[in-house]
């Protein structure tokens, strides 16, 4: 099924829209702080859309070394 009707049928906020953006744009996202500057967002808030984010499978969170990074699911 194509992604782009999954995201529409999920009915995403603007700032779940906004998160995933910056992370397509950026495509590797190191910190939840930067995704949240970019998306002029609050941190915690950030936190809390990209966990919810990764449960739907829209993005990905893997560890690389001592931190984690944020994929996009979609690529």
């Amino acid at each position: 099924m194509n992604k782009l009707l999954i995201i529409t049928a999920l009915r995403l906020s603007n700032r779940e829209k906004a998160i995933l953006n910056v992370i397509k744009e950026q495509k590797i996202a190191t910190h939840a702080s930067k995704i949240a500057a970019s998306a002029n967002i609050p941190r915690t808030t950030a936190i809390y859309i990209l966990e919810k984010l990764a449960r739907w499978k829209l993005i990905r969170k893997i560890r690389s070394g001592k931190h984690w990074v944020w994929l996009d699911q979609r690529a």
